[in-house]
């Protein structure tokens, strides 16, 4: 792997931190944002794109395909351990936001699909060597 091969899942992840710790007043209140579920939708995409991110540079690594799942599977686990922290940060230290298991539960699909993402492009990869 490239040693700059995780910059940008570091600055997606730095990216996430702030959204996810804005206070809910800083958000836009136009009728666009109050589109019911959109919330959700952009959870999913931030989890779906960090698990991604993170998980990419292994694809195209020198390593063991055993590992490269497990890599894979470890990242998935990382961010939805992330997401439900984030949960609890909000719920105890941000101002307007909440603690919402929806939040949690959409985090987790998300990443989930990121990671059978991933699997199915390392399958394909494999095939093409």
């Amino acid at each position: 792997m490239k040693k700059t091969s995780f910059f940008l899942p570091i600055l997606f992840f730095i990216i996430t931190l702030i959204l996810l710790v804005l206070p809910g007043n800083e958000f836009p209140t136009s009728k666009f944002f109050a589109i019911k579920g959109l919330d959700k939708i952009v959870h999913i995409l931030l989890f779906f794109i960090l698990t991604w991110l993170f998980c990419r540079p292994f694809i195209a690594a020198e390593l063991p395909l055993a590992l490269k799942r497990k890599w894979f599977l470890s990242i998935a686990f990382l961010a939805i351990i992330y997401g439900v922290t984030m949960e609890f940060v909000q719920l105890y230290f941000v101002p307007y936001r909440s603690f919402e298991l929806a939040d949690i539960f959409v985090d987790t699909l998300g990443s989930l699909a990121a990671y059978v993402f991933c699997r199915y492009k390392l399958a394909a990869s494999a095939k093409k060597k």
